[in-house]
């Protein structure tokens, strides 16, 4: 019976465990295109300091 209960226990431990994992996918996916929009900024603002420094130096 004890051996049962357990089993029964991990269970319904990897249940919630699964359904966690489908509903955390989407807030992991906008925290991607966030951070990915975020170095696009940023590499664009990079990309135009070089060209200024560039013209300044010629």
């Amino acid at each position: 019976m004890k051996k049962k209960s357990k089993h029964q226990k991990t269970n319904s431990k990897q249940n919630p465990n699964s359904k966690f994992k489908t509903n955390a996918f989407l807030p992991n996916k906008i925290r991607a295109e966030k951070c990915l929009e975020f170095w696009l900024l940023y590499f664009e603002i990079y990309l135009r300091f070089e060209f200024c420094y560039l013209g300044f130096k010629n």
